[in-house]
């Protein structure tokens, strides 16, 4: 265990693609470093939910750092600071206790918010259907 580490997670909110967003300040406190920062989102969701809020809306797949539909900004980086690295596998011990971790989604004409950091990507999906994508 690489031990504890308290952060402040400030996270884009939007309840809808045609309602305003606005950033939202959440603080976790003294939570394992081990965890990836879905983990972490996983567990705010848990405290907003035991709370009576509305749980943060974020796309996660395979978790394993195969798929990449858990992307979106981390202070303004497309899947964060670590290179080659999606936000699955993106680990809290990448950075320092205290720090805040700005979280938005990558919004761009072809992908739209839908709710907080989850984004329309139906535009991508429908080049890879149609044979347009390779990745090698």
């Amino acid at each position: 265990m690489s031990g504890l580490i308290s952060l402040t997670l400030r996270i884009w909110r939007q309840r809808s693609p045609d309602s305003p967003g606005a950033y939202a300040n959440y603080r976790l406190e003294q939570v394992s470093a081990d965890l990836s920062l879905l983990e972490a989102l996983d567990l705010l969701n848990e405290q907003l939910i035991s709370a009576g809020e509305r749980p943060v809306g974020f796309e996660h797949d395979c978790r394993e750092g195969i798929c990449g539909s858990c992307g979106f900004l981390v202070n303004g980086q497309a899947h964060g600071p670590q290179a080659a690295t999606t936000v699955c596998q993106l680990y809290l011990r990448r950075f320092n206790d205290g720090d805040t971790l700005v979280l938005a989604p990558w919004q761009a004409k072809a992908f739209p918010p839908i709710q907080d950091l989850v984004v329309d990507r139906s535009a991508l999906d429908r080049l890879i259907e149609a044979g347009g994508f390779c990745s090698v």
